[in-house]
């Protein structure tokens, strides 16, 4: 369901006027109510714009789009630059991290990517340099499967794990 501003405000009249008992623009209660209820519809449009926002990200997302990276915030339509801490691409989009796309296939249950500082979960983003491979082919804790370097002039890798083998590496 959507509302657009003039609906908001619309509801937000009728529930005046309900609770108020209709009295007048003359009347000092009306007007401090009438204040109130304004940075009401202030703060319920702010929220629905997030919300329409994540919406339309979750949709993008299931339809082939970009979904945004997880713990990020919705984009704010019609803000003037990139969020806080983001960097503005040439698009005006925020920049992914440095690094690669990092797609999965196989029969592995879970694969991580580590750089010894961080491991870095797979499908995901992941940084340049040399990097280990640990999956799991069952439900058991993740161990050591391959180890890959990753180019800066890489872009997309995909990892192939193979259960057969016990193993996995780059395509």
């Amino acid at each position: 369901m959507s509302f657009n501003r003039s609906s908001l405000i619309i509801v937000c009249a009728l529930t005046f006027a309900t609770l108020s008992g209709c009295t007048t623009p003359d009347d000092p209660k009306a007007g401090k109510d009438m204040e109130t209820l304004k940075k009401r519809v202030t703060k319920l449009e702010n929220r629905l714009r997030a919300l329409e926002g994540r919406a339309r990200g979750k949709a993008g997302a299931s339809k082939g789009g970009k979904a945004q990276a997880k713990g990020g915030k919705a984009p704010n339509k019609g803000a003037k630059g990139p969020a806080k801490g983001e960097k503005a691409g040439a698009t005006g989009a925020p920049k992914p991290p440095p690094g690669v796309t990092v797609l999965l296939e196989g029969d592995a249950k879970g694969v991580m990517l580590s750089n010894g500082k961080r491991r870095f979960q797979v499908p995901g983003r992941a940084p340049f340099g040399e990097l280990t491979i640990m999956a799991t082919f069952s439900e058991d804790a993740l161990a050591e499967k391959g180890k890959a370097i990753v180019s800066k002039d890489s872009t997309n890798i995909t990892v192939v794990c193979d259960a057969a083998s016990d193993s996995c590496t780059l395509k």
